[in-house]
């Protein structure tokens, strides 16, 4: 298997991983709310089981699909390589540009939800402010998780796209 593969795969297992990951998570968040919801009570119970019950079922119904998709684009991409390697460094390397110059402004919207989750918690003297507020540090807190995580994958997945070989340029004659 060629160096290229075997980074395209590893960025893709952890991408899927993750996906799996999310149904744990998703169920788990669900099992939470459950839990908050059948021992707190009034404003703070709904603050803190409202936001973790609705990302709870996003994540547990997204992750598998978000699972299958990944193994899918996987293939296309190694049978792309397979044909055109030159072809899948342009597109895909420009995709994945544009992917991590996401995660620069990811991280900053994760922390300006922190600092109001901070505020909330610490400013706003009502019960539902502080479920809320406990909500939103514990999404942003996984959130962080998977941004990091995912810079970490697709960083070498973006250097191997770039050694991959660039397209040839058109010869005069097929001009």
């Amino acid at each position: 298997m060629s160096d290229f593969l075997e980074v395209m795969n590893a960025y893709f297992r952890g991408e899927r991983m993750l996906a799996w990951a999310m149904l744990g998570l998703g169920l788990g968040m669900l099992a939470f709310a459950f839990f908050v919801y059948r021992t707190q009570t009034g404003g703070f119970m709904w603050g803190l089981v409202a936001p973790l019950a609705i990302v709870g079922i996003m994540a547990s119904t997204v992750g598998p699909f978000f699972a299958f998709h990944n193994a899918r684009i996987a293939e296309e991409i190694a049978g792309r390589y397979a044909n055109d390697p030159a072809e899948l460094a342009t597109t895909e390397g420009e995709r994945m540009t544009r992917v991590n110059q996401n995660w620069p402004r990811l991280k900053m919207a994760w922390a300006v939800i922190t600092i109001v989750a901070l505020a909330l918690l610490l400013l706003v003297k009502q019960d539902w402010a502080n479920g809320l507020g406990l909500a939103l540090m514990i999404l942003v807190t996984v959130l962080f998780c998977i941004d990091v995580f995912g810079e970490r994958r697709a960083l070498p997945y973006s250097d191997a796209l770039a050694a991959l070989p660039a397209p040839a340029e058109a010869s005069p004659a097929e001009e």
